[in-house]
């Protein structure tokens, strides 16, 4: 039988950096298959100017934030409130109390335009919902 430690670790395996979508909807259909999801949700973090900093990121530059257009976490309960993020430096899962204070840090004070908003969809949702659409994406090309 499989345990919530070894869905962790395959959902790992299917980690694409930059996919952050992607990687929680994975994780929550691995998680789907050893717990119930009724304390599970994807948390969408952005805002209207498409632009949220988030700390304890691997993306990140000596300690600075990132600066995401969005961001995707999961957030789920068995003893204690968990959010997991494939993308922090943060202990994955890492204690909701240790990813509010260090990643998202609020007594921060942001300018309007980073200000954070939130959407949490339950996870049995975003399983019988989700659809990635990155057409919103604008690559470029830098030659050095």
């Amino acid at each position: 039988m499989r345990t919530i430690k070894s869905a962790l670790e395959q959902a790992s395996l299917l980690y694409t950096k930059c996919y952050c979508e992607e990687n929680v909807y994975h994780l929550i259909k691995l998680l789907s298959t050893v717990s119930t999801l009724e304390k599970t949700f994807a948390v969408f973090i952005s805002n209207p100017t498409r632009s949220i900093p988030i700390w304890c990121q691997k993306s990140s530059l000596d300690g600075q934030p990132v600066i995401w257009d969005y961001h995707v976490i999961c957030l789920a309960k068995s003893k204690e409130w968990v959010i997991f993020d494939f993308d922090t430096t943060l202990p994955n899962p890492a204690s909701f109390t240790d990813y509010i204070t260090h990643a998202l840090r609020p007594p921060v004070p942001l300018p309007l335009q980073l200000t954070r908003s939130y959407r949490i969809v339950s996870a049995t949702d975003y399983l019988e919902h989700f659809a990635s659409d990155r057409t919103h994406m604008v690559f470029s090309l830098r030659y050095f």
